[in-house]
């Protein structure tokens, strides 16, 4: 989480929740690529590649994604209470160590 705190620091909440959001669903795709591993060796050691079993493995990934959701949603409000983050609303503050030239933007006419 120190890596998401220093993202935060510089970035902004916005580029460190994607970059937390990464993090964990990488981290939660491990025990599904183990999953699909074992799987595939045994279909191929029985030699019965796309089995009536596959119905298992719809099942077990229905399990893995709604879990990782949830868990995710825990993550997300650990870290808007630990950034300050619960009544929050989008307002970008400047950087203060920016040093360049502000333009008119062609799109929406904002600063």
């Amino acid at each position: 989480t120190k890596f998401l705190d220093t993202l935060r620091n510089y970035y902004g909440e916005q580029i460190s929740f994607y970059f937390a959001f990464l993090i964990h669903y990488t981290v939660w795709l491990y025990p599904l690529a183990f999953f699909g591993t074992i799987w595939w060796i045994v279909e191929y050691a029985i030699l019965d590649i796309g089995s009536a079993g596959g119905v298992i493995v719809v099942l077990v990934i229905i399990c893995w994604t709604t879990l990782m959701i949830e868990n995710w949603y825990r993550r997300e409000w650990k870290l808007r209470f630990r950034w300050g983050m619960m009544r929050y609303r989008h307002t970008e503050i400047p950087r203060a160590t920016f040093h360049g030239k502000y333009i008119i933007s062609s799109v929406n006419g904002m600063r």
